[in-house]
């Protein structure tokens, strides 16, 4: 098998959301023969604090997951 697509897997699976690759890198070559340059949707970056989570996922427990989770779900509002 090419490694080209091991390694896009490899990069695209990544648990840690600043090692992950961009959506921009990984669609790239795909999307190149469209590229227009003049006419690119962009958004801004998240805020810091939406990764919260990630710098104190490892010092909980199952049990306090779970709540985390359930407050999260509870307290969802969809914008449209």
């Amino acid at each position: 098998m090419s490694p080209i697509p091991i390694d896009f897997l490899t990069q695209t699976l990544t648990s840690d959301p600043k090692k992950r690759i961009t959506v921009e890198k990984a669609l790239a070559p795909y999307l190149e023969a469209s590229h227009d340059p003049d006419d690119e949707p962009v958004a801004l970056p998240l805020h810091p604090d939406f990764f919260e989570f990630d710098l104190h996922k490892d010092g909980i427990n199952r049990e306090q997951l779970k709540e985390l989770l359930y407050e999260e779900i509870v307290t969802f509002k969809a914008t449209i």
